[in-house]
């Protein structure tokens, strides 16, 4: 069987290099092997390289080199993949021998400037051995799934793990040193101070990290996130328990051909223009944000960059993806601004009014608002005050003039909280006017129960005021109705009292 594969690898294209070994029972113990159309990308993108690792069965691994230099655009990911190997293990020595054979496969591997690594990967020293004159950095695909996993299993909130999700996703396709600053300061804000550690968040600080990365636009690095989950996808499925091998060798080869079969490898820009965009990485924020696109709300509100910053002549969003991106800057805007529990308090708020708002009526005064609930006016000028009771009594943005800066693409501004509620007053939020126990309430944790008990109760408050703030006639016919749901619904044999 590992014979028929071997044949296979070397059949469908005349320029292949493969290198393998077989156990006692002749079984594939190891394998290396390369296309003609990989070692042509390899010779001509050989300076950076990201290592993808994906783990096929217990102690083995499927190992895919990719060529990452800034510059190098294709469709799909596959199509930058110089060679893959399957060690016998993840052992030193096994390592080793992987490292020495993509050596002897391609004679230019003392080009290789950078190795992007996926966090705590097994073979670093290793490989540090086998290319002493290479660098070893955290690749940016594998952090932002480091963070991503982090998050999701921190059980937060659905509203704070989306939060966080978007704006981790919005700083990896900005990675200026601004945005990076503000995503750790975000997960400070969100993450409690004994699980920080576990997150690693002082990678958000590390710039060599990010500096191969900041070259792409919004649109390349959403292409280049997607490429890299497709291709960890496809190579799972392809090594799936219980298939051997031989087997999922054959069906990488098959599914390596496809995909690249009738292409032409992309060409070079030239070493002096790699150079070029290598040093441009470097530069700081100053020289990038001169030629950023300025989204309406950053011309008028300098202090409201926590938004992305895109390069002159990036793609536009698409519309969905701007409506995001607005309702990320307004949430960020709060946390910024407010105190913790105000913060708390107007994120709900927010969070009413992504779902169910309504412009009713305008003019160039006021805006009346209407959420599933009777009108309110907000003061159009300043965007503070509103007629509802919550702006009345916390003096806070409510779902009203929240729905209002979403949008209009525009953020909360300092001036719109109350002194009482905002970061730069020092005192605690135990000092804050609040009704006795509120603050308990806010601090306290979610309660499934709790929550449908409160629920019921609303219910309940609600239809007793509809059945009496109505004539004779109207409750005849609201109690029916109610008689009949509630003998539909748990049956009339069991008496419902209404």
């Amino acid at each position: 069987m590992a014979g028929v594969s071997m044949h296979n690898l070397l059949g469908f294209d005349s320029g292949s290099l493969v290198a393998f070994q077989l156990d006692n029972t002749s079984k594939l113990d190891s394998l290396s092997f390369e296309t003609s159309f990989m070692k042509t990308v390899f010779l001509n993108f050989p300076h950076v390289i990201l290592v993808h690792r994906t783990r096929i069965t217990k102690g083995r691994s499927l190992y895919a080199f990719l060529a990452d230099s800034p510059g190098f655009r294709t469709i799909g990911e596959i199509e930058k993949v110089v060679h893959f190997a399957v060690p016998k293990d993840e052992s030193k020595e096994s390592l080793a021998q992987m490292y020495k054979t993509f050596k002897e496969f391609n004679p230019d591997w003392a080009k290789i400037k950078t190795f992007l690594v996926e966090p705590y990967f097994p073979g670093s020293p290793t490989l540090s051995e086998a290319f002493p004159s290479a660098e070893i950095v955290l690749s940016v695909f594998h952090v932002c799934k480091f963070f991503q996993q982090k998050i999701y299993q921190f059980s937060l909130n659905n509203q704070t793990e989306r939060l966080l999700l978007n704006a981790l996703k919005n700083t990896m396709c900005s990675a200026t040193e601004g945005n990076l600053n503000k995503m750790h300061v975000i997960l400070k804000e969100f993450i409690k101070p004994d699980l920080l550690p576990q997150l690693n968040s002082h990678w958000l600080l590390a710039d060599h990290i990010w500096a191969l990365h900041r070259w792409r636009t919004w649109a390349e690095c959403i292409q280049y996130f997607q490429g890299l989950e497709i291709i960890s996808r496809d190579f799972a499925q392809l090594f799936s328990t219980g298939v051997s091998l031989e087997t999922s060798i054959s069906s990488l080869a098959k599914h390596v051909q496809q995909r690249t079969d009738g292409k032409k490898p992309p060409e070079p820009g030239g070493l002096k223009d790699f150079i070029r965009k290598l040093e441009n990485t470097h530069n700081d924020d100053s020289d990038r944000l001169a030629h950023k696109r300025v989204n309406p709300v950053s011309d008028s509100c300098p202090s409201s960059s926590i938004g992305l910053a895109r390069s002159q002549g990036n793609e536009p969003p698409h519309p969905e993806e701007s409506t995001v991106e607005s309702e990320d800057q307004v949430q960020l805007s709060i946390v910024r601004i407010c105190t913790p529990a105000a913060a708390k308090l107007c994120l709900q708020e927010f969070a009413v009014a992504q779902k169910s708002v309504q412009l009713v009526g305008t003019n160039n005064e006021k805006i009346n608002i209407q959420i599933l609930e009777d009108f309110q006016e907000v003061d159009r000028k300043s965007l503070k005050k509103c007629t509802c009771n919550f702006n009345q009594t916390f003096q806070l943005p409510c779902r009203h003039i929240l729905a209002i800066l979403n949008s209009d693409r525009k953020v909360v501004q300092s001036e719109m909280i109350h002194e009482q509620w905002n970061k730069r007053n020092k005192s605690s939020d135990n000092n804050k006017p609040l009704t006795d126990g509120l603050l308990e309430i806010l601090k306290s944790s979610y309660s499934a129960s709790q929550d449908k008990s409160l629920t019921i109760m609303s219910l309940k408050r609600e239809i007793t005021r509809l059945l009496v703030d109505c004539n004779n006639e109207e409750f005849e016919r609201r109690y029916n109705t109610l008689r009949e749901l509630a003998d539909n619904w748990i049956g009339p044999y069991v008496q419902v009292k209404l």
